[in-house]
């Protein structure tokens, strides 16, 4: 009964999330409009036959970090709904176009997902717990996320515009290095990557406390950013192979006690880059 109330008085027209406050409303139309946001954050879409999903704009992949798709968009590009990807009469993705469109990582992810023969309509679940049903413990969950983010983003505040980390991601994406090293960047800018200050926020999340730090934290993405403002001829390909190969000098220092010199470290980011060069250039053909 509420909900036809409310349905009839306040989005008669559009969906809950299209819906906006209007004129006069009542305390409850308000409360739940302030809940909005925490309920965008805490879905996404199951996929059926993908003609109610908007690939770029609407959250539907499996990754928990936005569930969102950050391929850069091509130009001129026509494909702009989920149920474009899909192979109708086969119940499967298009993996050709798949590769075509989204970066590697992101068509693997796109393929992972399972597709019914039945070709049912997408539905939206809570995407915080197992069953897809909304709980209050892990929407409180979801809105505590918002709020580590929305302080994050004034407190460093450098990438923080859309256009600024877009530039960034265009960069990281046509970068002249492997997929791994591209990939490695990419999880780096996320600040997804399992560092000692990462897991200790994950740590706090469940009541333990965060090691004390002799200099303040900056997101990886904000580094990037400064680099890209102060040094415009950097060349990105070498700073992406460089911190790939620190990282991996980090991770067996720490698991294994064993680390290499600077030095050492640096040339084998040169040899890595040379070799990389020779083998991504195109072998000549042979003419009879």
């Amino acid at each position: 009964m509420t909900h036809r109330v409310f349905k009839a008085k306040y989005f008669a027209e559009c969906t809950f999330m299209e819906a906006q406050v209007g004129k006069k409303p009542s305390y409850m139309w308000r409360s739940l409009m302030a809940a909005k946001e925490i309920i965008e954050a805490g879905s996404r879409w199951l996929i059926g036959n993908g003609r109610k999903v908007h690939i770029w704009r609407d959250r539907w992949l499996p990754s928990p970090d936005s569930f969102r798709v950050i391929s850069p968009q091509r130009h001129n590009s026509d494909v702009e709904m989920v149920a474009q990807l899909i192979d109708s009469e086969a119940g499967t993705w298009k993996a050709e176009l798949l590769q075509e469109v989204f970066l590697p990582h992101e068509a693997d992810i796109i393929q992972s997902i399972p597709i019914s023969s039945q070709m049912p309509k997408d539905s939206n679940v809570w995407a915080w717990s197992k069953n897809g049903l909304f709980t209050v413990k892990s929407a409180y969950g979801v809105s505590l996320k918002l709020l580590r983010e929305t302080s994050s983003t004034s407190a460093m505040g450098d990438c923080s515009d859309k256009t600024k980390a877009a530039k960034v991601w265009k960069t990281v994406w046509k970068l002249n290095c492997p997929n791994k090293i591209k990939h490695f960047l990419w999880r780096a800018c996320k600040e997804i990557l399992p560092t000692n200050y990462r897991l200790a926020v994950r740590k706090r999340e469940v009541g333990l406390g965060l090691p004390r730090l002799n200099q303040p934290m900056r997101d990886f993405v904000d580094v990037v950013w400064a680099v890209m403002e102060r040094k415009e001829n950097t060349d990105w390909g070498l700073f992406a192979i460089t911190a790939w190969h620190i990282w991996n000098n980090r991770n067996k220092f720490k698991h294994e006690g064993r680390y290499k010199e600077p030095r050492r470290i640096a040339k084998e980011v040169r040899e890595f880059g040379l070799e990389f060069q020779e083998t991504s250039l195109p072998r000549p053909c042979n003419i009879a």
